[in-house]
């Protein structure tokens, strides 16, 4: 296994629990029908924004842990090897996430427009669409590197 698909596959292994359990978090924790639309509005919010900051500080950690790990394990640095072909894996790979999000923005747009989805609602599904987008695109980019593409 290459160095590019370790990365993507820890990644993938770090994000998915992380999007589930905040799931897990908002269904528990929030009483959508006692909450006003303003409240339960800051409290998916503030909820949101713990998460992105746990997001960032687990991608770094895990960074610097790896590289640690992997000196600790060889005994030498661990080298930064990208080249053409990893950066075109990168970019089909977020060309879809960035499909499968576009895609799923201008669904979330009709529904505020015609009234099928309340405020919070949208809000959410714009999260979740945003958070699925990434793992697509980590999955894609795992499922290139086994294809051989």
């Amino acid at each position: 296994m290459s160095q590019s698909e370790l990365r993507s596959l820890i990644a993938l292994i770090t994000w998915l629990p992380l999007y589930t359990g905040f799931a897990i978090y908002l269904k528990s924790q929030i009483a959508w029908a006692g909450l006003e639309t303003s409240e339960a509005l800051r409290s998916f919010a503030q909820a949101a924004l713990v998460v992105v900051v746990l997001a960032i500080l687990l991608a770094i950690v895990l960074e610097i842990g790896g590289s640690i790990l992997y000196a600790i394990i060889t005994g030498e640095s661990q080298p930064v090897l990208s080249d053409e072909r990893d950066r075109l894996l990168e970019l089909k790979s977020m060309q879809a996430a960035f499909i499968a999000f576009g895609l799923a923005f201008i669904a979330v747009l009709a529904g505020l427009a015609f009234g099928w989805l309340q405020p919070l609602a949208a809000l959410m599904t714009l999260f979740f669409a945003l958070a699925a987008s990434q793992v697509l695109a980590v999955a894609i980019k795992l499922a290139l590197y086994r294809l051989g593409a």
